[in-house]
């Protein structure tokens, strides 16, 4: 298998009680810029923060209903080559999900860790 780490980047996902108010928070005082965002009935659920080459992203959670709050960490991996990244983890034994497409143009599959955190390795959808 080709070496794609040179084509990855570790983004978090930290799961907020008010969207809009945590990316106030780390725009303003962090110097933190929005760079994308989804917006359901206009009100902001989730965005993508960059600053410099430092990448994380703010989920919104809404206590019992369809984003509950997970335990533990969720690690999302953006690759260039989706399918080889899959084909060395199969081939490694690492139980990856079938590949799916999002909701929000991404595909992706996952990987659960030894203590259940669930890793998520993905690629924007080419249209």
């Amino acid at each position: 298998m080709a070496d794609d780490s040179k084509n990855l980047s570790v983004v978090p996902l930290i799961w907020v009680a008010d969207a809009e108010s945590s990316m106030t928070f780390y725009c303003e005082k962090l110097g933190f810029r929005m760079v994308n965002a989804w917006r359901p009935d206009d009100v902001l659920a989730w965005c993508s923060l960059t600053k410099g080459t430092a990448r994380l992203m703010l989920q919104q959670h809404d206590k019992g209903r369809k984003f509950q709050k997970p335990h533990g960490i969720q690690l999302y991996i953006i690759c260039q080559d989706l399918d080889q990244v899959y084909a060395e983890i199969q081939v490694r034994g690492g139980a990856p999900t079938d590949i799916s497409d999002a909701f929000y143009n991404m595909r992706q599959f996952f990987v659960t860790d030894p203590d259940g955190n669930h890793i998520c390795f993905e690629s924007p959808i080419e249209t």
